[in-house]
């Protein structure tokens, strides 16, 4: 009986052994982010009566904060790029055009739901 339990307790260590190399394994190589890199960094945007600012970083935690006559909206949370959306935590934005090097002013450019962002 003894010796039973101690095969069962191996072979229950053997399994969990194996399935945390497994996650390793199948973990390995896959990018931090979310989103397409170009979005990564601080962002910045007007429509002529709200102001923007938009923040992702490297592991794709994002912040999102419109400003207008002294009333502000927020949305924070990790952001992913989904049927053609940027989302937010609760918040979505339509990917209008991704993040482009505008030559003329050497700013990135994206727009989100009709709004320039530049960086």
């Amino acid at each position: 009986m003894i010796h039973t339990t101690l095969n069962e307790g191996r072979s229950k260590a053997a399994l969990f052994v194996s399935l945390f190399c497994i996650s390793l394994l199948l973990g390995c190589g896959k990018e931090a982010t979310l989103v397409d890199p170009g979005f990564i960094g601080v962002w910045d945007g007007t429509n002529g009566i709200n102001t923007y600012h938009l923040s992702i970083d490297g592991h794709s935690e994002a912040y999102w904060v419109k400003t207008s006559h002294g009333h502000t909206e927020n949305a924070q949370g990790i952001a992913r790029i989904r049927n053609g959306e940027l989302h937010i935590g609760w918040k979505h934005f339509a990917v209008n055009q991704l993040p482009v090097l505008d030559t003329t002013t050497h700013n990135w450019i994206t727009i989100l739901s009709g709004v320039t962002y530049t960086r």
